[in-house]
């Protein structure tokens, strides 16, 4: 499975183009676009002004659930997608250190900023998405305001 994903500005007035059949998969940001292909895992939470995009597998989501709510779910219960913003609320960006899998997190607030929480494989898309974004809409790269963090520092 292919993690990768391209986030476009919303500078051109018009749809993002699809660049590739595997592109099956187009989400609305606020200031742009998110495009997936089919394969990739992908999950939304709003609450107040901000969206969590949550891109990929996590792996050991229930131990993720231990820490915020002292409880270990069994196979059939389910994990709520409002688990990774509480937990980055409560114990800061550095509790993804403890999140295996392959996986990107990107927190957009009210503004539509992006905070693009990621290992270094993940950041190299993302440069890709911003290079690809100025070749499409003729915007220069800081035309897309995102931070990232790297969860190893």
């Amino acid at each position: 499975m292919s993690n990768l994903f391209y986030i476009f500005a919303d500078k051109c007035d018009k749809n993002p183009p699809l660049l590739h059949h595997t592109y099956q998969r187009v989400y609305r940001l606020k200031l742009g676009y998110l495009l997936l292909n089919e394969e990739i895992n992908y999950v939304c939470h709003q609450q107040d002004n901000e969206t969590w995009h949550i891109i990929g597998q996590i792996e050991n989501l229930p131990l993720l659930n231990y820490l915020i709510f002292s409880h270990f779910p069994s196979n059939k219960e389910l994990i709520s997608g409002e688990l990774i913003p509480r937990a980055i609320r409560r114990y800061g960006y550095n509790i993804i250190k403890i999140l295996h899998g392959d996986f990107c997190i990107i927190n957009e607030d009210a503004a539509g900023k992006l905070l693009v929480i990621s290992d270094e494989r993940h950041s190299k898309t993302i440069i890709q998405g911003i290079q690809l974004l100025s070749a499409t809409c003729g915007n220069t790269p800081s035309a897309l305001q995102y931070r990232k963090i790297n969860a190893d520092h």
